[in-house]
């Protein structure tokens, strides 16, 4: 069973996406509005998101591990965005000298995560893979970028990850609707093959 069909059996929590993008939405904006002086309430926040992400991913995946074929890569990135929000709650001051190197992995693992879901929709012929794969390409981009000149990420961290969360936002609730689309198309008395 294929990553769609893993998306239809899932369809019933399409919603966890839908609160997920509208909160990562809301802190995206919020964290482009704080001056980079709030760099210490800069890491908390992004350590408070990361692992709310986290414990979404993980929801969704122990929900559906009965009928998704793939639910234990959600569950591993579950985990390990819920253990570096984790890490930067316990250490802020080891948080703020590798905060960008953080945010770059965190946001470039969501960005492979929506990828494949873009190349999975492609295979099924549907007609908006490429926004899901833009999204997921700008969230990496956004990612490496962070990883690979972390000085200068972090003088722009604020603007580099409201921008990177916003599109993490609108990638989850888009997908949400994807989701929303296949649950409607299955007839209500549909089994899932396993």
């Amino acid at each position: 069973m294929g990553l769609l069909q893993d998306i239809k059996a899932a369809a019933n929590n399409w919603w966890v996406f839908i609160i997920m993008g509208a909160i990562f939405i809301i802190l995206g904006f919020y964290i482009m509005s704080v001056p980079a002086e709030s760099f210490v309430a800069l890491t908390v926040l992004l350590a408070i998101g990361m692992f709310f992400d986290g414990i979404g991913d993980i929801f969704f995946s122990i929900t559906n591990r009965t009928r998704m074929h793939g639910w234990g890569w959600h569950l591993a990135i579950g985990c390990m965005s819920a253990l570096l929000g984790i890490s930067l709650i316990m250490y802020p001051e080891v948080g703020m000298r590798v905060l960008p190197l953080y945010v770059g992995f965190w946001i470039l693992l969501k960005g492979a995560l929506l990828s494949g879901v873009a190349f999975e929709l492609k295979r099924h012929d549907n007609g908006y893979w490429w926004l899901v794969l833009f999204l997921g390409g700008l969230n990496g981009l956004f990612g490496i970028l962070m990883i690979l000149n972390p000085l200068f990420a972090a003088t722009v961290i604020v603007v580099i990850a409201g921008l990177g969360i916003i599109s993490i936002g609108v990638s989850l609730i888009f997908v949400a609707f994807r989701v929303r689309h296949f649950k409607s198309l299955l007839p209500q008395d549909a089994q899932v093959i396993e």
